[in-house]
């Protein structure tokens, strides 16, 4: 029984979005996608298909690697095997020949998250030469915190929220929150901004539904930590249940909600591998043992 390694656009998505979903289904936290989102899921965090790589065993996907790529930089959108093909190193084919594309692409450097608790994950990123830059938090709340006097609050749209991104953010956040992700999705977003005097302090941004509010991206001018309460709290005003995904532990934002009573429910290594020198070999077959 032969193993193919194939690039992406190679397949039908549909096919694809099949594996990946049976990949993803017995995950520490599953994962689901129908086609369209999906497809938008390439085009908000910059996904090169062309670049990816499927592993076909007698025609059927049984692992997929998607490679997003972004000026210099490059993310890994999700490496899965399904489960039946586990334990066999596919996962490493996978990672040693995306990692080779992006080092002959000029990438400088990959990133990708694990979740803490995925220990065969970890160990095989750390093998192939990926260290841990910081912890990204999952936090949430399901109470309406205080409203703040003597600062202004306004809603607005996300697009005008996010003027202040890198104004605003010290650290370059997360990829799936980088400002041309956020912009994708400023149409979906809620957009509040905290003002004195004129100046604006603090921003949030947020997609609302009818069962949480969960925050996008939120940032506030050294200092000015009222200010970002007053806004977290303006926005969940009217859906007390609120959420942040990929808060990066050393960010100020943090210790803002957690005086705010937000928990930290998950968290996820941020990593990261030099292209620099890197070099594993690669082929584009190979047979089951």
């Amino acid at each position: 029984m032969s193993l193919m390694l194939l690039p992406a656009t190679d397949v039908r998505l549909a096919d694809f979005v099949l594996a990946f979903n049976l990949a993803y289904q017995d995950y520490i936290v599953p994962i689901h996608f129908d086609l369209d989102q999906m497809r938008q899921l390439i085009k908000r965090e910059a996904v090169d298909l062309s670049a990816s790589r499927v592993v076909l065993v007698d025609d059927e996907i049984v692992g997929m690697a998607m490679l997003a790529k972004r000026e210099k930089r490059g993310w890994i959108g999700g490496v899965g095997v399904v489960p039946e093909q586990r334990g066999k190193g596919i996962g490493r084919i996978l990672m040693q020949e995306i990692i080779a594309i992006a080092q002959d692409d000029g990438l400088e450097s990959i990133q990708l998250e694990v979740i803490e608790g995925n220990v065969p994950a970890y160990n095989l990123y750390l093998s192939l030469g990926f260290r841990t830059l910081r912890k990204l938090l999952i936090v949430e709340q399901d109470e309406v915190p205080p409203l703040v006097e003597g600062i202004i609050v306004r809603s607005t749209s996300a697009a005008y929220a996010l003027r202040f991104h890198d104004r605003f953010h010290a650290r370059p956040t997360p990829w799936q929150r980088h400002l041309s992700a956020l912009r994708t999705l400023a149409i979906h977003l809620d957009g509040w901004t905290a003002t004195r005097e004129g100046q604006v302090l603090a921003y949030a941004v947020a997609w609302p539904s009818e069962s949480q509010l969960r925050f996008m991206d939120m940032a506030f001018l050294p200092g000015e930590t009222e200010a970002m309460k007053a806004v977290v709290a303006a926005a969940q005003q009217e859906q007390p249940i609120a959420r942040f995904v990929n808060l990066a532990e050393d960010d100020p934002v943090w210790s803002v909600l957690s005086e705010l009573g937000y928990r930290h429910s998950m968290s996820q290594f941020q990593m990261e591998l030099s292209l620099k020198g890197w070099a594993q070999e690669s082929n584009h077959e190979f047979h089951l043992p």
